[in-house]
């Protein structure tokens, strides 16, 4: 970088006078700071989550597409306001800015479902936002947002726990059956088995031991299905 300006000299002559500055090293320096400022641009821009920075003030420094168009809006109609201008019922209902500031004055993180109807049709959506202090390029505190919808899995897990739920239940069911069916039938079954045994080893004639004989085997049979049941 040069710079040339007109001086005078002591013997009234006016001189030209070039000042040259080599920025070689900070043109190279400020290329790659581009270069990186690009690629996180294009990182986040293709992030499926929603993605936003805010400075001291809670303006937005930085939306990512994903998280303009889950609002119905575009980048430019977020970027340099407020959560509070640009959603101002989502701001209270939420606490959000409250949130905001803690995570600023106490440097912590902080990770928290919200739901959140977004107005564009879709419904509640589920997120899990991740909230952490940042450190902007002014050397101020900021906050580095990454929001997650996590509808889907959580609707996954509602009917997986209704799934566990129900088999929970047959299985109960199944044990109420099996213990009935064990006490109320086949304990009485083995009663009139134990019964008939010992008529059997009593004085008969032969026509009383021909029908106990067939009393006892039908019970027998009887309580082979039974057990057959209880199996299956």
């Amino acid at each position: 970088v040069m710079t040339r300006s007109l001086v005078s000299a002591p013997d009234g002559r006016t001189l030209l006078l070039v000042v040259a500055r080599n920025v070689t090293a900070l043109r190279r320096q400020a290329r790659e700071i581009e270069h990186h400022e690009r690629m996180v641009r294009e990182v986040i821009d293709l992030e499926d989550n929603y993605v936003m920075v805010k400075d001291s003030q809670q303006r937005f420094l930085l939306v990512n597409p994903a998280y303009a168009q889950a609002n119905g809006l575009r980048v430019s109609d977020i970027v340099g306001r407020t959560l509070t201008e640009v959603f101002p019922e989502r701001a209270v209902a939420l606490g959000i800015p409250d949130i905001d500031r803690r995570v600023m004055d106490e440097r912590v993180t902080i990770v928290r479902e919200e739901r959140v109807d977004f107005g564009t049709g879709t419904g509640e959506r589920i997120l899990l936002a991740d909230r952490r202090p940042i450190v902007l390029a002014d050397g101020g505190v900021g906050v580095l947002t990454v929001i997650r919808d996590v509808t889907d899995e959580r609707r996954r897990e509602s009917e997986l726990r209704r799934a566990m739920q129900q088999a929970q239940a047959a299985v109960e069911a199944r044990s109420r059956f099996l213990a009935n069916i064990s006490h109320e039938v086949r304990t009485p079954i083995n009663g009139m088995l134990g019964l008939t045994d010992l008529v059997l080893a009593s004085p008969l004639t032969v026509q009383q031991r021909e029908w106990l004989t067939l009393a006892r085997a039908a019970t027998q049979g009887l309580l082979a299905i039974v057990n057959d049941v209880l199996d299956l």
